[in-house]
């Protein structure tokens, strides 16, 4: 019940040319990550093919992408 509590912050780093990025946010995301059990999420490299990140319950896994009309 703190405002202005939930925020969350995305740094990013550019591979190539080494630079540097920052973006602040609000919205029901932040406290959804802490509820689920992480304080922080980092993530290094790159996949060879599309992925998405699915966090719930203290865990994290990288899927691959539904199609459409796909059940899970």
């Amino acid at each position: 019940m703190a405002p202005a509590s939930a925020r969350l912050s995305v740094e990013g780093k550019n591979a190539v040319t080494g630079g540097v990025a920052s973006a602040n946010a609000g919205g029901h995301f932040a406290p959804e990550l802490k509820y689920a059990g992480f304080d922080a999420v980092v993530v290094r490299g790159a996949s060879p093919r599309p992925v998405y990140l699915a966090i719930g319950d203290g865990e994290a896994s990288l899927r691959p992408p539904r199609t459409c009309g796909e059940e899970g």
